[in-house]
């Protein structure tokens, strides 16, 4: 009696065995990633910019007009002028293909960014401040920045948390640029005034453009499966960006009257926090 209790006892305790191994098999297998697996990321970006900036170099034209303004001729730069750009926050939008267990790529796209911009010191010859209230933020603008990038996930493919590391480029462009109304009737009452000197006639008119680029990008992060189907991943992603910031004055026949320049680096770090479902 008591050697067919023990037997029992013995032949239960190994089926109890098999059951918590093959549940926990079943378990890292549903949270295996493997070729050819998809997933959608939806979450927010966070993006922060580290500017730095070349003073503002203006032109006249014809270059003799800078006389008549008490600035140099042609071409001259005002010292201590600058740019700077405030954070923003956008909507996220990740797509992941998964070729192997390790290798992935993602196109990273989201909303394109609202960002504000601000110009500090005097502007030559106009005698214009840009710190002043009146011209603060002095345009605003859209920035589209989709990324394409090369992903390898280290660990196991069941693992719960799987660390990744990305390599990728990215094409920047910016749109909807909006200056400053104060700033605008600054620069083209100024236009207006020298316009008749060039053989030119007002109303004048001033906007602002910036120019795209293509830019590498370094990323890194990390992945929290919490089932098969969802999971959560939080990454940052550096990109050594920049552009030339450009604002046209323009006479009432379209010529360039006053042209401003800088070289602008935003170089942002751009923070994410997504919500994943893997498919």
């Amino acid at each position: 009696m008591k050697i067919r209790t023990t037997h029992a006892l013995v032949r239960a305790m190994v089926r109890k065995g098999a059951t918590v191994s093959l549940l926990a098999l079943a378990s890292g297998s549903a949270l295996a990633a493997g070729a050819g697996d998809n997933v959608v990321d939806i979450g927010w970006f966070r993006i922060n910019n580290n500017v730095s900036s070349d003073p503002l170099t203006t032109s006249l034209n014809p270059p003799g007009l800078g006389a008549l303004v008490g600035a140099p001729t042609g071409s001259f730069t005002s010292a201590g002028t600058s740019a700077s750009v405030d954070d923003a926050d956008t909507f996220a939008l990740v797509f992941t293909h998964f070729f192997t267990s390790h290798i992935a790529a993602s196109l990273d796209i989201g909303l394109p960014a609202r960002l504000h911009v601000s110009g500090h010191g005097v502007i030559d010859g106009v005698n214009l401040n840009l710190d002043d209230a009146a011209y603060t933020p002095l345009a605003s603008v859209r920035e589209w920045a989709p990324v394409v990038l090369a992903k390898y996930f280290f660990l196991a493919p069941e693992a719960q948390f799987r660390p990744f590391l990305g390599l990728g480029i990215n094409y920047t462009w910016f749109s909807n640029v909006t200056l400053n109304q104060n700033f605008q009737d600054t620069m083209n009452a100024n236009a207006d005034a020298i316009a008749p000197f060039a053989g030119e006639s007002g109303p004048a008119t001033t906007s602002a453009r910036a120019s795209s680029s293509w830019n590498p990008v370094f990323n890194g992060g990390f992945v929290w499966r919490l089932s098969r189907r969802f999971g959560i991943t939080a990454s940052a992603s550096y990109l050594p960006l920049k552009t030339t910031a450009e604002i046209d004055t323009l006479t009432a026949s379209g010529s360039p009257i006053i042209v401003s320049k800088t070289r602008v680096s935003l170089d942002p770090v751009v923070t994410a926090l997504m919500v994943d479902y893997h498919f």
